[in-house]
């Protein structure tokens, strides 16, 4: 009797694990939400002691982490899947800004959104969105970098540095 407990809990794990194992084989399962910024750190090797600022929604995540004298970035761009697959999946990183450019701004084909990301050396204070009907403001902190992940299509972004002037992000398409 007691060996037949112990077979039937041994095929009950193996049925578990199986589809388990499977998933994770196939890329279906990623990082949680919680976890992206430890994910990014493990797989990129960032230092423990650089600042992040992130924004993550249900589709996408990023991040910028950089060094304390704000020299120094590395960037992680993640991907919720559509369909069938758990958490976020690592799309793009590193050195990955514009050169030249004080913010860039990424789609991701088969995203409804676009991620802005800058080292703020322009003062960069508020961004506007005008969708037509109504205008939102976004203040941002213009001593420090920023991460936002928007809708696309949903009227026009506009960023302002501290003096008013607009500032223009470099687009990727990828």
């Amino acid at each position: 009797m007691k060996n037949r407990r112990i077979g039937m809990i041994a095929a009950c794990v193996f049925v578990l694990l199986v589809p388990i194992l499977g998933l994770y084989s196939t890329g279906s399962i990623g990082v949680s939400k919680s976890r992206i910024q430890q994910d990014a750190r493990m797989e990129q090797q960032i230092k423990e002691n650089w600042q992040v600022c992130q924004s993550t929604t249900d589709s996408m995540s990023a991040l910028l982490y950089y060094s304390e004298d704000k020299r120094d970035y590395t960037a992680s761009i993640y991907i919720n899947k559509s369909g069938f697959s758990f958490g976020y999946f690592f799309r793009i990183g590193g050195s990955i800004l514009e050169h030249g450019a004080d913010i860039t701004a990424f789609e991701l084909e088969g995203y409804a959104e676009r991620t802005y990301l800058s080292m703020n050396t322009n003062q960069i204070c508020r961004i506007e969105i005008d969708d037509g009907s109504k205008t939102e403001n976004i203040d941002l902190d213009s001593t420090k970098p920023f991460v936002v992940v928007l809708p696309r299509g949903k009227g026009s972004v506009t960023f302002y540095d501290i003096y008013g002037n607009e500032v223009i992000p470099a687009i990727r398409s990828m």
